[in-house]
């Protein structure tokens, strides 16, 4: 009865008249719905703390086409330290954004939609590198 918040209709009473549900199970209905009403409001509430906490620490990055980046791409090899192993590679052409939160790269001769967490900007290290120092 609690979990669907009704009495149950056995084989038998199916083909009877239905008599008036009790004032019982009318309160059980209504403390049934007041605890699911509860719920969901402390589920939007959860939902927008995770958010707020998630945006502070969040940094925005966009990427324009024809901008060079790298991906990042983890390999594991045995035997070997997985810390001293390259994590990111490219450099790679960002073609377009495709949403929000996706871009389309150029990897050579094929084309390849990425999530921007995976990408970082490339710095060549063979440009010179200019200061704004005085």
């Amino acid at each position: 009865m609690l979990v669907y918040a009704r009495e149950a209709v056995l084989p038998t009473q199916a083909n009877l008249l239905q008599e008036p549900l009790s004032s019982y199970v009318f309160d059980i209905r209504e403390k049934a719905l007041a605890v699911r009403n509860w719920a969901v409001e402390n589920i939007y509430k959860k939902q927008n703390i995770d958010k707020e906490r998630f945006d502070e620490k969040h940094r925005h990055v966009e990427f324009m086409p024809g901008e060079k980046i790298k991906i990042f791409t983890p390999i594991r090899k045995v035997g070997k330290s997985e810390k001293l192993l390259l994590k990111y590679f490219g450099p790679y052409t960002v073609i377009r954004k495709m949403g929000d939160v996706d871009y389309e790269i150029r990897k050579g001769s094929k084309k390849e939609v990425v999530h921007v967490s995976r990408l970082l900007k490339y710095n060549d290290p063979w440009s010179p590198q200019v200061s704004s120092d005085k």
